[in-house]
Parts: C-alpha cells; sequence; structure tokens
C-alpha cells in the first residue's frame, strides 16, 4: 500500500507475500477461501501482525495447526456471511490490542515447539541401531534439515533446545 486508507475502507487483498502489511494496518480481519469449501488461507499471518482473524467453517488447509486456535480464541470460526458480518464489527467497534494477541499466540505456540526436534533424535536413534552409530549423523543431515538448520541456528544465538533437551 502506498497511499494512507481513509477509515472505514475495506481493502480486497488478492496479492501473494504482501498480507503482513495489510494485517499490520487492520484493526479487523477474515481470512478468505473458508466460507465455501475451498480449503481457507493462512490465518497465521494475522495472528502474526497482532490481529486475531476469523474464518468460516471451509479451512482444511490449516487444521495441522490444531482445533485449539478456534477453542482458545485465538481464530474465530464463523458460520456463514451473516454471522462474519457482526464479528467484524464487533471487532472494528472493539479490537484487541496487538500486544494481547501476540502474546496469546506466543503462549499458544510455546507449549507446541520441539516436535521437529524430537522426531529427528528419534530417527537418528533409528540410525544409530541400524548402522552400528556409523555415518547417522551424516545421514540425518542429509534427510532432516530442519533438524540441522535447528541446530545451526542454536549455536549460533546459544539458545537451548526446547523443553530442556541437551544437544550434544
Amino acid at each position: 500500500m502506498k497511499e494512507t486508507v481513509a477509515p472505514g475502507t475495506v481493502i480486497l487483498w488478492d496479492t501473494f507475500g504482501e498480507l503482513s502489511a495489510a494485517y499490520g494496518a487492520a484493526r479487523a480481519a477474515f481470512v478468505g477461501g473458508s466460507l465455501k469449501p475451498c480449503g481457507g488461507q493462512n490465518f497465521l499471518e494475522a495472528l502474526a501482525q497482532g490481529v486475531f482473524p476469523s474464518i468460516g467453517p471451509y479451512w482444511d488447509n490449516f487444521r495441522w495447526v490444531g482445533e485449539e486456535v478456534v477453542t482458545q480464541g485465538l481464530v474465530r470460526r464463523v458460520r456463514d456471511r451473516r454471522e462474519l458480518t457482526a464479528v467484524l464489527l464487533e471487532d472494528l467497534q472493539h479490537p484487541k490490542p496487538r500486544s494481547l494477541v501476540r502474546q496469546r499466540l506466543d503462549a499458544y505456540v510455546a507449549g507446541r515447539r520441539g516436535g521437529t526436534f524430537a522426531a529427528c533424535r528419534a530417527v537418528e536413534g533409528i540410525l544409530r541401531e541400524r548402522r552400528g552409530g556409523r555415518g547417522a549423523f551424516q545421514i540425518l543431515m542429509r534427510n532432516c534439515s530442519s533438524w540441522f538448520l535447528w541446530r545451526s541456528l542454536a549455536r549460533r544465538v546459544s539458545e537451548s533446545p526446547p523443553n530442556g533437551v541437551r544437544v550434544s
């Protein structure tokens, strides 16, 4: 967006990779593709910018995040356009502080960290058993890049592994 948007303006965004700016300026957000069976779009972007997004009943593309995003109030699931209108009007009249949204998102994410690390450690254990410990780390590096990247980053910023796991 290159211009200031007048209060009360509705922005319909249909561009890839630019939603962070829109969510950063928004007080209310509906994440499309979810009122009809289209799978839904990424509501995590709105949350990261401090906006509780609304979605429709069809969000299969992002169900992997977990139903808890709805039950904990991070994402509001609406049944239809009438309910959506009411939720968006409420959000516009009484927007939540961005810091509150981010704080609740951080709390939600904090309890779910470490899955990739744990899975890669399990794979490493299996590889060590099958190969007698020889070459397991090299195989793991080639086949589990997330684990390798996490280790590299952890060393650079001197962070502890998730849930007190020790990196050797």
